[in-house]
């Protein structure tokens, strides 16, 4: 395990009075579920495939789709625990999608829905899309490396 995973699950563990890292398998969180699901929106077919093998690679139940109406129709039929989606995506502004979300989210089957916004070369809508409600935001050159790590950090439970 590198420092920057040791220095997480340090955290983890404090907040949640766990003495040891081997109870982290045995907590409640952690053992109750067996899988968890992305939305993954994605217009780029290319990175679409990526992400999702990715994210399918760490176990992760993955739905992907590539425009914001059929991402915002999914979300309110289906249980996810985590919406990933681009910044540019065919079918509107995600900023405007992020706002949208978090006003309908108390209706979706999971009212406590995570989301990730990535975007490449765009630093200065980072502030933006969190003021909007999103949970994370990764620049897409990363996503590749630390997109897995940012879904565990939010669903709270340990980085490998």
């Amino acid at each position: 395990m590198n420092n920057r995973a040791s220095f997480f699950e340090n955290i983890f563990c404090s907040e949640r009075g766990i003495e040891n890292h081997s109870q982290i398998r045995e907590s409640r969180f952690y053992s109750s579920r067996k899988s968890y699901s992305v939305l993954l929106l994605e217009s780029n077919k290319s990175n679409q495939l990526k992400l999702e093998t990715i994210l399918e690679k760490a176990r992760f139940n993955v739905t992907a789709c590539s425009s914001m109406t059929k991402g915002l129709s999914l979300a309110r039929k289906n249980y996810y625990d985590v919406i990933v989606t681009d910044i540019k995506m065919r079918g509107g502004e995600n900023l405007e999608f992020i706002s949208t979300l978090n006003k309908l989210k108390s209706g979706f089957p999971n009212p406590e829905i995570q989301l990730i916004v990535l975007a490449s070369n765009l630093p200065d809508l980072e502030f933006e899309v969190i003021r909007r409600g999103a949970d994370m935001f990764c620049d897409k050159k990363l996503a590749f490396k630390h997109l897995v790590k940012q879904i565990r950090f939010l669903l709270d439970f340990p980085l490998d």
